[in-house]
């Protein structure tokens, strides 16, 4: 009788250590993964406060602006009061508006303009950033 090809147990013992180190591995990866999805989302969300508060600054024909709570890590427009979370990690602010230790801003004028202003989220080389330019109030996403 012919003998057919097989494992040995030592192959099987071998293949089923491999499988368990790598789902072992697997939650941290998916966590990381979904972490930086949410960040993502929350950048997201801020861009379109961002473009909503111009929208409403220009509609209203009244002045708008969006606070930012670096402590509480939180954002909310004024006067409308549209909130949301500021992405995790890392924060920097340049050339907003009042920038203070605890509480910045960004605002919009009912010509379309605003006082500028670019938020950094991250470190590089995975630095996100949204640019709120200061003549024409555009909001630019950089993901």
């Amino acid at each position: 009788m012919p003998s057919r090809p097989a494992f040995t147990l030592l192959e099987l013992l071998v293949a089923l250590l491999i499988l368990g180190g790598l789902s072992a591995l697997a939650p941290a990866f998916l966590q990381e993964r979904a972490a930086g999805a949410r960040d993502r989302s929350a950048l997201r969300e801020l861009a379109l406060g961002l473009a909503a508060a111009r929208l409403q600054a220009v509609s209203a024909d009244a002045p708008t602006r969006v606070q930012f709570d670096l402590g509480g890590r939180t954002w909310r427009t004024h006067p409308a009061g549209r909130e949301g979370k500021l992405p995790s990690g890392s924060l920097e602010l340049l050339g907003v508006a009042e920038t203070q230790a605890e509480a910045s801003w960004i605002g919009f004028f009912p010509d379309g303009g605003s006082t500028g202003g670019t938020l950094k989220v991250g470190l590089p080389p995975e630095r996100r950033e949204i640019r709120v330019d200061w003549l024409t109030g555009r909001i630019e996403l950089h993901d």
